[in-house]
C-alpha cells in the first residue's frame, strides 16, 4: 500500500501510513471531548462504506478505480488504524 498523502494534518502528520489508533484518543483529549470514542466512531465509518462498496460502484462510475483501491487495501488500512499495537495508546 502506498502512504497517502492525507492532505491536512491529523495527529502531527500528512501520512496516511503514520496514522495510528492511539492518535484517535490524543484528538479527543485535545478537542476536550474525552469519552467521544472517535476509534469506535472511524472504524463503524470504514466499516459502513466497505459494505457499501458495491452500490457505490453502481452510482459513481466515475471513481470505480478509486473505489478498487479502497478494496484492495481494506485489510492493511484496518490493521494499521484498529489492531492496537504496543505503545499507540
Amino acid at each position: 500500500m502506498r502512504d497517502e498523502n492525507l492532505g491536512l494534518k491529523f495527529n502531527g502528520t500528512t501520512k496516511f501510513g503514520r496514522v495510528r489508533p492511539g492518535g484517535f484518543a490524543r484528538l479527543e483529549k485535545k478537542l476536550g471531548a474525552d469519552g467521544a470514542d472517535l476509534e469506535s466512531l472511524a472504524e463503524e465509518t470504514v466499516n459502513a462504506v466497505l459494505g457499501n462498496l458495491e452500490a457505490m460502484r453502481d452510482r459513481h462510475s466515475d471513481v470505480v478505480r478509486e473505489l478498487d483501491w479502497i478494496e484492495k487495501n481494506a485489510a492493511a488500512m484496518r490493521r494499521q488504524l484498529f489492531l492496537p499495537s504496543l505503545g499507540s495508546k
